[in-house]
């Protein structure tokens, strides 16, 4: 019998920031804004069209790139944490924040957070969007990701991870030409036989791409047939 999951939760716990990119002669005025941009991506729920990619022509599938990477924008979660010193401590009470929930623990789980020290108010979905697709570096990984989906055996999973990497990616140049700065990147990809078969994973003290950063997170799923599968044998 198929195991049916009752809840899976992805919560970061605790974010820590070396350098806040900001220089001040007087210490209280060194402070920042701070930006969290988080994308997630799963094989368990893919991205739309793509699954299809193979059987389509050269137009439907760019159009279905476009309609993936704005699928992956809107689905951001973000906050604004506001007077973030050097060697400044978040933590987001004693549970978290949850940034994914599912009635499913997935398979594939990719997650990608941008930390921005942000001069300026987020920009919308509908113009981080734009931005992306008027990059000049679109039509490169278009072209690229098209050639690689097109012999991929679950073109769904794969794109997903690429694509939510890229907007990653392209957030952080999009933000930097408009002079603010990166203070933390982070790119995790995970599979659920490899690094987490119980639907449980937890990390603390994780150093981002960067190494301006350090991170916590945690992951907690559960399945209802192996509750009951458990609960019969105490009382076995």
């Amino acid at each position: 019998m198929r195991k049916t999951s009752d809840m899976f939760y992805f919560r970061i716990n605790k974010l820590f920031i070396r350098d806040n990119h900001v220089t001040r002669l007087i210490d209280r005025f060194d402070k920042a804004d701070v930006q969290l941009l988080s994308f997630v991506t799963t094989s368990d729920q893919p991205l739309p069209d793509l699954s299809d990619f193979t059987s389509m022509i050269t137009e439907e599938k760019s159009a279905a790139i476009q309609r993936a990477i704005a699928s992956v924008v809107s689905s951001r979660a973000f906050s604004l944490i506001e007077n973030v010193r050097d060697n400044h401590q978040m933590t987001f009470g004693d549970t978290g924040v949850v940034l994914y929930a599912s009635s499913q623990i997935p398979q594939d789980f990719n997650w990608n957070l941008v930390v921005i020290g942000s001069r300026q108010r987020l920009r919308d979905n509908a113009a981080i969007i734009r931005d992306i697709l008027a990059d000049e570096d679109y039509a490169g990984f278009r072209d690229t990701l098209m050639g690689i989906l097109g012999v991929a055996a679950n073109p769904a999973a794969i794109g997903a991870a690429k694509i939510a990497e890229f907007v990653a990616r392209m957030v952080l140049k999009i933000y930097a030409e408009k002079r603010d700065d990166q203070l933390g990147i982070v790119f995790q990809s995970w599979n659920r036989r490899e690094h987490y078969p119980h639907g449980v994973r937890e990390r603390t003290d994780q150093w981002d791409a960067s190494g301006n950063m350090l991170y916590d997170y945690s992951m907690f799923g559960f399945e209802r047939d192996a509750l009951a599968e458990n609960a019969q044998k105490l009382d076995g």
